[in-house]
């Protein structure tokens, strides 16, 4: 009998102990619910409140004023600064805008926003009816173009003028083009960009592409081996007198070099 008892003693307690925690349960929910309430309750209050409208509006390392920041963000003015969705209006900016990178906006309480951006820096240029249109590293063709060659930028060849045309503002899928960068990159890797002026990079041939150091010395190359090969210019160029040289072909197992 005293044993039927502690078995209902103890049955007793797990009911009482599950009850509790039913209770805690509906309690928990319960107080999230009007936390959630009273949250939006606040921030609706806010969001009529003046003193949280965007009075400024400022692009990171710009002189351009608020209502020039806004118009080039796409924001319409005045608005509530809680009433933004940042990740949104970063990627409408990026869309009305492809020649940027990376657009990151912050608030700044109680009245500014504030953008910050990246934008595509070119590395070589291409010329199409005495256009000049500028490409990243990536292969992303920017917007628009220029009057005017940069001297700074090498100019690809090679390429047939449509593909660039048609993918401005994206990423041109052009293999030439792609053949031209990773010269360009390896060029970089060696130094030889940095110690010599490279101004143009000719892909028109496809097995054997070339450049032109200086304006005037072609290095003839291959696609076989393109890297040693390169280096292997790199470390040879500081001994050469580039002055008399012509041409330099790399495409052989010995190096031949052309004198004018």
């Amino acid at each position: 009998m005293k044993l039927d008892l502690f078995k209902q003693l103890k049955k007793s307690k797990r009911a009482a102990l599950k009850k509790k925690i039913i209770k805690m349960f509906f309690l928990s929910i319960l107080i999230i619910v009007l936390i959630i309430v009273s949250l939006k309750a606040i921030v609706a209050t806010i969001s009529k409140m003046s003193y949280f409208d965007v009075t400024n509006v400022i692009l990171e390392n710009s002189p351009l004023t608020t209502k020039e920041v806004a118009q080039y963000c796409d924001i319409d003015l005045p608005v509530n600064i809680f009433t933004i969705d940042l990740d949104r209006t970063a990627t409408n900016v990026q869309i009305l805008h492809p020649e940027l990178k990376k657009v990151i906006i912050k608030r700044q309480l109680p009245d500014t926003l504030l953008a910050e951006i990246k934008r595509r820096k070119p590395v070589v240029e291409i010329e199409i009816d005495n256009k000049y249109y500028r490409v990243d590293k990536n292969g992303f063709v920017l917007p628009g173009f220029l009057k005017t060659s940069n001297p700074e930028l090498p100019d690809i060849t090679g390429i047939r003028s449509s593909l660039i045309l048609k993918s401005l503002s994206r990423v041109c899928e052009s293999g030439r083009l792609r053949d031209a960068l990773e010269i360009l990159k390896i060029l970089k890797q060696t130094g030889i960009f940095e110690k010599y002026r490279i101004t143009r990079i000719d892909v028109s041939n496809y097995r054997n592409p070339a450049f032109t150091i200086n304006g005037k010395i072609e290095v003839k190359i291959n696609r076989e081996g393109l890297k040693e090969k390169i280096k292997a210019l790199s470390e040879s160029l500081p001994s050469i007198k580039l002055d008399e040289l012509k041409y330099i072909d790399l495409r052989f197992e010995d190096v031949i070099i052309g004198t004018k």
